[in-house]
């Protein structure tokens, strides 16, 4: 007899099922697909209860192999599995490529091999052998399929021939079983029951006619609503009405009769909204619940799958706050890919224990991602990405501090390539100064460059024509010359140090594992020669196919799964995720080798195989319905609007199913909750006021809220002051000092950022960060150029000396120069981009014009050049400015400058600081006021105070910024850029703060016509604008000495609050490298600073009341 047991009801199907198995008595079998079967057993125990738990045994089809290879004998031990097929495969395709005429092309492809594995899986278990391929073959000659079936015959005929030559394969099992019971009787006086099936395959359907021919009953739970199928397979139950269809057709063959039982639908437990769900979820026409619904279905609508996550995170809280069990929950989504890290997130959050249904990934795991990163260097040509993969997996007796410094090397000189294989003799530091370490730093990274390049290096030219055998030698060879055996113990021992007991328990039995595989390419592959690209395609399929099992899952825990992998059982509570279009549905194609026209030309000539276009559309339906129907007391269902990456995503059509089933059920926001809703722990409370940050409203209700619980009042302090940046502060005693030194040696950039922000200057003087900046031809760096070309040209030649060369000679005294830079600083041309060396040639041309410029300019000036790269310091060159605070502090500020010019005129001598700025940088007095731009001054007035240099003695004849950036003026393509021009005269024109002396104006420009020093003689006389008196110069110096004093008892005070300065009510933060540290936001505190007119300036530093 056939019984089959119908309904949409999964609990009413059910209850009935296991009644008819409690009635059976002893013997009765329950054949369920292999990933329920642990659940089914635990279901059926629990409603048999006590004794009545023997009566029935719960089996996968291949446990009920086993049981019957056990009991007539063939049990083969050693199986295959998906590795061992996909490395025979590989085999099978290398021998047969040249003989095949449809696939020559893919088989070159190493993925080609995992396709080929799925197809032969399929066609096995559709029932197609060897023989029914050559017949397709003969059949369709000429067409796509005929070439495609001849060529699969050739394949697989070899590679079954290698499985069977020394394996036992599970795919085999079930024809095998089915033929050994042809002349047994296995089934005889045993009732066997179904369920959680929608289908059967061709194999499992010819082992079912035969108990259908042998068993007394044989009871099957199938989820239709009738076994009719009156919608033409695009109804929510096509599949097992087929499948009911085809069983009824096999017990008439068998000559047993077929009855049909409708379980109908639970009588209690289920929410009268989720019944009417139920009955006419997906029916042709919808008909619209009457009653309320409210407390029932619910609909979410969020912004991006986190905020989805961070919903169902807190409503999950909210109903375990009101009694329900975790273990009642279920989140089923389509694709869980774009939600994995966003639950886990919002559920670690929350406290919430989940079980995921997925499998962790081997090729993530330190082992195996050694392994594969070492693979692509090989067939990559050492490329830096997969270099530093392998050097962070912690395996290399490498520390964390010493990887971090190899990358920011590589980020630095762009090292990658056949650059990994020469030895490191840049500076680390780029082409910045030289940092104090650097050389036993460089020693440092060269011995690590060649402790990973040695090996891997030997590793490429060991694979290249490689056969299995010797591509497994060579990579236990590599893994000993790395010492990754004992990095192994090593990265063990620190994992249990830190508590990661079950990842220090994994890694061996993970290296295990790899180490199997290796040597099951070794077996399956030797002989073989693949080429090393493929040969490393194919390792990595094989890594990324291997199994390491699920988590554990804890007794009440949320299970989180996919549609198509999960079976509810007894859900009070479901959340749908990720209903948008093109997600839930799954988009479905044939796939496979076969196209779905080809599968229906198949299907004519009498081969049918599984998951054609049809079957996979009703399926989509069929996995819909189960999870919409799950839940017996309520149903969140949710969607996103915009995807990780902000893309638009459409919503689902079963929304409007959804929508037209309940009228007026309308979709919420995370505005309808409300904030308060979505924090449903104290971490949860405490996570988001560290997002909040500042003062708002918000922010301080949440401190409000933590501050009144012990345990979180100190850690609430503490972020406080850490997230509030006008708290920054050193409060330590003597840290201050420790950091800095009680004797302050300040620079000029050093002050700067100070007085520009105090916590820029923490992070960059106190804590020493710096910002990794690569080493090419970037503005800064060409502005480091520009100064080197100027001092030497100007040392070497002078001021007279440089006007008196030809335009001929300077061009190529320029030339030299470049050159000589080029090989001795940046390391010649090898390495270089095509880009860097036309950049680089270009500079050619603007220096010329620049030195065009300065040498028009020292023709007619009095001043010459007397001093280069100047050193003020303690130990040499001019005397720096010394300062001392009133509680003590001694204050030093040296520096280098970068031109002095002196004159010597009616027995005076003067002198000017020239600083060159390839920037647009401008000399303004407001910033001397506010402690800014104060470097050139700070210099001049240190010679002015010098008693010990060559510039002793000299008056302060000014300070000027010489404009060093390239100032051609736009001209037409082809047209000559003219350094003379009125455009590129303003554009050279130096700019700074002048003696108010005409005799010493008159000597750096006769005529005073403002062409190359920022003064101009108009009829009602000189521009004053850019001219100080003597007197006024020694006003400035005093102001300077007093922002120096105050900043080093600022400093002293641990004054390091983050407020940056505003120029026209904007903030510098947007420019700054640390506001990622700092964390300031917009509306945050600054200092703001006004425009000053001369007048102005020198009230205010005098006493005035011009500020």
């Amino acid at each position: 007899m056939l019984r089959l047991i119908i309904g949409p009801d999964s609990r009413a199907r059910r209850r009935a099922l296991y009644g008819r198995i409690a009635d059976a008595g002893e013997g009765a079998l329950l054949i369920v697909p292999r990933q329920f079967s642990f659940e089914s057993e635990k279901l059926l125990g629990a409603f048999l209860g006590g004794e009545r738990r023997s009566l029935a045994e719960v089996l996968s089809f291949p446990k009920l192999c086993e049981r019957i290879f056990h009991r007539y004998g063939g049990f083969a031990g050693d199986h295959i599995d998906d590795t061992g097929r996909l490395l025979l495969m590989s085999a099978a395709l290398s021998e047969t490529g040249s003989d095949l005429r449809f696939f020559t092309k893919s088989a070159k492809d190493a993925a080609f091999a995992e396709e080929l594995v799925r197809a032969d899986g399929e066609l096995r278990k559709s029932g197609v052998s060897g023989a029914d391929l050559e017949q397709i073959a003969e059949d369709c000659a000429g067409s796509v399929l005929g070439e495609k079936a001849a060529d699969l015959s050739k394949i697989l005929s070899v590679y079954r021939a290698m499985v069977s030559a020394g394996y036992a394969d599970e795919l085999d099992e079930l024809p095998r079983v089915a033929a050994m019971l042809e002349t047994k009787a296995f089934f005889k006086d045993k009732k066997i029951f179904f369920d959680s099936f929608n289908r059967f395959s061709a194999v499992e359907s010819r082992l079912v006619l035969l108990m259908l021919e042998a068993a007394p009953e044989v009871t099957v739970s199938l989820c239709c609503d009738t076994v009719f199928d009156r919608l033409g397979g695009v109804g929510p139950f096509a599949v097992c009405q087929k499948t009911a269809a085809r069983l009824h057709r096999a017990a008439e063959d068998a000559g047993v009769k077929t009855y049909v039982e409708d379980a109908g639908f639970s009588p209690e437990g289920i929410a009268p909204a989720l019944r009417h769900l139920a009955e006419y979820f997906l029916k042709p026409a919808a008909v619209p619940f009457s009653g309320d619904f409210s407390g029932a279905v619910e609909l979410y609508q969020a912004a991006n799958p986190y905020e989805e996550a961070s919903f169902v995170a807190a409503s999950v809280r909210e109903l375990a706050e009101r009694g329900c069990r975790y273990r009642d929950i279920c989140v089923i989504g389509r694709d869980l890919s774009p939600y994995e890290h966003p639950l886990a997130d919002a559920f670690g959050k929350a406290g919430i224990p989940y079980f995921l249904d997925r499998r962790d990934d081997a090729a993530d795991l330190p082992p195996t991602a050694f392994a594969l990163a070492a693979l692509e260097c090989c067939t990559r040509n050492f490329e830096a990405a997969p270099v530093l993969r392998m050097m962070k997996t912690g395996l290399l007796p490498f520390s964390e501090e010493d990887v971090a410094e190899f990358e920011n090397y590589c980020e630095i000189w762009s090292v990658r390539g056949r650059l990994f294989l020469q030895p490191f003799t840049a500076s680390p530091s780029g082409f910045d100064p030289p940092a104090e370490g650097d050389a036993a730093l460089l020693e440092r990274l060269e011995a690590m460059r060649r402790q990973v390049m040695e090996p891997l290096e030997a590793l490429r030219n060991g694979l290249d024509r490689c056969d299995g055998r010797r591509f497994c030698d060579e990579f236990f060879r590599f893994f000993e010359a790395c010492g990754v055996p004992d990095g192994l113990r090593r990265l063990c021992e620190t994992y249990e140090a830190a508590g990661n007991l079950r990842l220090a328990a994994e890694l061996p039995t993970l290296w295990d594992s790899l180490v199997a595989l290796l040597d099951r390419f070794y077996a399956g592959l030797g002989g073989v020669s693949l080429g090393p690209a493929k040969m490393a395609k194919l390792f990595t399929m094989s890594v990324t196919a291997a199994d390491l099992g699920v988590v554990p899952q804890t007794a009440d825990s949320v299970t989180i799964g996919t549609a198509d992998r999960l079976r509810p059982v007894d859900s009070k509570a479901v959340f749908l995720i990720g209903l948008n279009d093109r997600v839930f549905p799954a988009p479905v194609g044939s796939g496979g080798l076969f196209s779905s026209s080809e599968k229906k030309q198949l299907a004519e000539i009498g081969f049918e195989l599984s998951d054609t276009e049809e079957d996979l559309l009703a399926e989509e339906r069929s996995y819909a319905f189960t999870a919409f129907t799950a839940p017996s007391e309520k149903l969140i269902v949710c969607r996103s609007r915009w995807d990780v990456k902000g893309d638009e995503l459409g919503e689902s059509p079963f929304l409007a199913r959804l929508s037209s089933l309940f009228p007026g059920l309308k979709s919420k926001t995370a505005a309808d909750y409300g904030k308060p809703f979505f924090l449903r722990t104290e971490r949860g409370a405490f996570d988001a006021l560290t997002e909040a940050g500042g003062e708002s409203g918000y922010a301080s209700a949440l401190r409000e809220f933590l501050s009144a619980r012990p345990e979180w009042r100190e850690k609430c302090e503490r972020l406080k002051s850490g997230v509030d940046p006008s708290r920054f502060a050193i409060t330590e005693p003597g840290l201050a000092d420790a950091l800095f030194g009680k004797k302050l040696r300040l620079s000029a950039s050093k002050i700067e950022a100070y007085e520009s922000c105090p916590f820029s200057f923490f992070v960059q003087n106190g804590l020493r960060l710096r910002e990794r900046r690569k080493a090419e031809l970037s503005p800064l760096d060409t502005g480091t150029l520009i100064h080197y070309i100027l001092q030497v040209m100007l040392q070497t030649y002078g001021g007279r000396g440089l006007a008196e060369l030809s335009e001929k000679e300077r061009r190529a005294a320029v030339l030299k120069l470049l050159e000589e830079y080029l090989s001795g600083v940046l390391g010649g041309e090898e390495n270089k981009s095509g880009r860097f060396l036309y950049l680089y040639s270009r500079l050619a041309g603007h220096l010329a014009r620049l030195f065009e410029r300065i040498a028009e300019e020292f023709r007619q000036s009095e001043f010459e050049p007397a001093g280069f790269e100047v050193p003020v310091s303690e130990e040499e060159g001019v005397e720096p400015l010394r300062l001392r605070t009133p509680d003590g502090r001694d204050v030093l500020v040296e520096g280098r400058i970068d031109r002095v010019d002196v004159l010597e005129k009616n027995g005076k001598r003067y002198a000017r600081v020239v600083d060159y700025k390839s920037g647009a940088k401008a000399f303004d007095l407001s910033d001397v006021y506010y402690g800014l731009n104060m470097q050139m001054l700070i210099y001049l007035f240190s010679i002015w105070q010098d008693g010990r240099s060559e510039f002793a003695g000299h008056t302060p004849a000014g300070v000027l910024y010489m404009p060093a950036r390239d100032a051609s003026p736009a001209a037409e393509r082809g047209a000559a850029a003219d350094p003379r021009s009125e455009t590129a005269a303003a554009r050279f024109r130096m700019n700074g703060l002048l003696l108010d002396d005409l005799s010493v104006l008159n000597a750096m420009e006769p005529g005073l016509a403002g062409i190359y020093i920022p003064v101009k003689m108009r009829n009602n006389g000189c521009d004053t604008a850019n001219l100080a008196t003597l007197e006024q110069f020694g006003a400035i110096e005093r102001h300077i000495a007093s922002v120096l004093v105050s900043m080093a008892q600022e400093l002293g005070a641990g004054r390091i609050e983050a407020l940056p300065v505003a120029r026209n009510d904007k903030k510098q933060c947007e420019r700054c490298r640390f506001l990622s540290v700092c964390r300031m936001p917009e509306d945050g505190p600054c200092s703001k600073l006004g425009r000053l007119t001369k007048q102005e300036f020198f009230d205010g530093i005098e006493g005035g009341e011009g500020v």
